[in-house]
């Protein structure tokens, strides 16, 4: 029977390889936030597949109004133990009557491949959201044949939707054809007002991978400078593999008592705390997207970025770009920073990203492939 599109809500399942969860409760907060905004056109429920220490297991949950199920699978396990589980899951969550009528997956993985091919077996649309800025970094190219095919496969479906133009161009690069759409991520663009921090603070909101975020030579630079400018503090907000290298870099610099270590913390503290500084500084070596760059606009913060790909078309005026791996530039941007410490600002561009705009971007796209699907099923009869 062919799909209709109706005023109705669409039934979406959304699965994600990315999600907050126990262990990283940072883990995929912009993939929450991008299904967070179909809400209000569509039925949602969320399916994350993450990664665990122990054998399969799962966590069901209600968060913000949608039903959350977390599958932990141990590294390597078999495909055919992840086809049984995803199969599990339609059985309790929708005892296979009313199916979702689009599948929306959340960085491609070749696990995934068992739910694109039930979805195209049971005529249901898939759309991809894609991140992964493996396609920049190298990592695609020295894949296996094997999962390089898989990833190829993408091309089967509906639309493939990264958060870039730059990660669009990599993608295709890579030989992954397919329709695409760009549809951004979502930036909270409400942010708290609030009394800044004495003196001039710097802050680094990022995921501790040192090799991409480059947070060595945040400390560097900001060491640098603090020789000459002692009224300046820098805060790091985030944790990761290389958090205790990074906090045992602090410890021997002679910076150490300017520079404070925040861990990991949940969003809402994070969104609290921002707007207490007074630039935030990214100094990544490949960024598909940026998201804290335009968060850091919608707590009125300018931005010292590197020139890493995404973020790139999100700067504004007020913002200074350097160089990858430039300390000398980043010394210099934070010197002219300082000169501005009374400045205000404003910033537009993000509200291009806000959950109105980014959910009715995929509302469309939804009743696109639905349209689509449906005029397929007519020519075939």
């Amino acid at each position: 029977m062919a799909k209709t599109i109706s005023a109705k809500k669409l039934r979406v399942l959304h699965v994600a390889k990315w999600y907050p969860n126990r262990n990283d409760v940072q883990n995929g907060v912009f993939v929450q936030k991008q299904i967070m905004a179909t809400t209000p056109y569509a039925e949602v429920k969320v399916l994350a597949w993450l990664p665990g220490n122990e054998k399969t297991h799962t966590h069901e949950s209600h968060e913000n109004g949608l039903a959350v199920t977390r599958t932990f699978f141990k590294p390597r396990t078999a495909i055919s133990v992840k086809r049984h589980a995803f199969l599990q899951y339609i059985h309790s969550h929708y005892n296979n009557k009313n199916l979702p009528e689009l599948l929306h997956l959340h960085v491609f993985s070749p696990d995934l491949l068992v739910m694109v091919l039930w979805a195209k077996k049971k005529g249901i649309p898939v759309v991809i959201t894609e991140h992964w800025s493996g396609y920049m970094r190298g990592i695609f190219d020295a894949l296996p044949k094997w999962r390089k095919w898989s990833y190829k496969r993408i091309a089967k479906v509906n639309r493939v939707l990264p958060v870039s133009g730059y990660l669009q161009v990599h993608m295709q690069r890579s030989g992954l054809v397919g329709v695409y759409s760009i549809v951004p991520n979502v930036v909270d663009v409400d942010f708290p007002s609030t009394h800044k921090v004495p003196g001039f603070a710097f802050v680094i909101v990022a995921d501790l991978v040192d090799e991409i975020k480059n947070i060595s030579g945040v400390i560097a630079a900001f060491e640098a400078v603090y020789k000459t400018t002692q009224n300046i503090s820098l805060h790091l907000i985030g944790g990761g593999p290389d958090e205790e290298d990074i906090a045992q870099k602090v410890e021997n610099s002679t910076a150490k008592s300017a520079i404070h270590l925040y861990g990991r913390l949940p969003n809402a503290e994070v969104k609290a705390l921002v707007p207490q500084f007074h630039c935030l500084v990214l100094n990544s070596r490949v960024e598909t997207f940026g998201v804290v760059v335009l968060e850091a606009h919608a707590a009125g913060l300018p931005v010292i970025a590197t020139r890493c790909g995404g973020p790139e078309e999100w700067l504004e005026d007020a913002d200074i770009a350097i160089a990858i791996d430039d300390n000398a530039g980043l010394e210099k941007a934070m010197v002219e920073m300082l000169t501005r410490k009374n400045q205000a600002y404003t910033f537009t561009k993000h509200l291009r990203c806000s959950p109105i705009n980014v959910g009715d971007q995929l509302h469309k796209i939804y009743a696109e492939v639905l349209a689509e699907a449906e005029l397929k099923t007519v020519k075939k009869r």
